[in-house]
């Protein structure tokens, strides 16, 4: 028997529920960043300030050890080795990093608030040409795994960057599933379904199973090449607020099917 679901039903979701938990969104990111990024730069700077004073306070300690004066405090060799080789500039780039990402919610997080159309539409069909263009694929048979069937060219109203990474993040998780299992495709194609324009990104590789499922969209952000980036979670939201949506059908061992839908206008 096979097993299958349907992570999303198809039930419209109120406009009013989506407005509020954009805004709860919002007022998380504010959040964060008001209660972290002060914190982040004292760390930064303190950790910078010692760094400076490091080397004649180890230089001291060692003078003490081989003059047996009395230590209050004993450090070990392994303690002392991480911080020659560089534990506080690791801990500086930890700080940049979570910086970085604070400084990265912002213009994600005005362009999920906005629902004001954009300016230039999109094209499906261009889109999942620079997609396919530009991902970093490891070798060709990767990009041979990818066949297209998106007939259908439509367009439709989104930010630039929702498209972009929930694309590169569906070729990501599919590859990824491919190499697991050592089989499977990715087959890209585009419909007219009820009011909505369609992409299908299917892929044949392990499928997903119950829990799998659950979690598919509760991821808000990734890791990409040393980038966070938004997550299929985050690019969902953005879509629902543009009267659109992402579907996950899977058959475990059979496949994967993510059904982007957006509205006909």
């Amino acid at each position: 028997m096979t097993e299958k679901s349907l992570t999303y039903d198809n039930d419209p979701i109120e406009q009013s529920k989506l407005d509020l938990l954009a805004k709860s969104w919002s007022r998380m990111v504010n959040g964060i960043s008001h209660d972290m990024v002060t914190p982040l730069v004292v760390i930064r700077m303190t950790g910078e300030t010692f760094q400076e004073i490091l080397p004649g306070l180890i230089e001291g300690y060692n003078l003490a050890i081989q003059n047996n004066l009395p230590l209050k405090t004993k450090v070990s060799k392994r303690h002392l080795e991480a911080f020659e080789e560089g534990l506080l500039p690791d801990i500086r780039e930890n700080v940049n990093k979570l910086l970085s990402f604070l400084n990265l919610l912002h213009p994600y997080n005005q362009q999920l608030l906005s629902t004001a159309p954009e300016i230039k539409l999109l094209s499906i069909k261009s889109c999942i040409d620079e997609a396919l263009k530009n991902y970093p694929y490891d070798n060709d048979q990767q990009r041979a795994l990818i066949h297209r069937k998106d007939t259908l060219d439509f367009k439709f109203n989104l930010a630039p960057m929702f498209i972009e990474h929930l694309l590169s993040n569906l070729i990501s998780n599919a590859l990824r599933a491919i190499d697991e299992e050592n089989r499977g495709e990715i087959t890209l194609s585009t419909a007219k379904e009820d009011n909505y324009h369609v992409l299908h990104f299917k892929d044949t590789a392990s499928g997903l199973n119950e829990d799998a499922r659950a979690q598919v969209f509760n991821r808000f952000f990734s890791k990409r090449g040393g980038t966070i980036v938004p997550g299929l979670g985050f690019c969902r939201l953005a879509l629902l607020q543009r009267n659109g949506d992402i579907l996950c059908d899977s058959v475990k061992q059979q496949y994967t099917d993510f059904i982007i839908k957006f509205p006909v206008d």
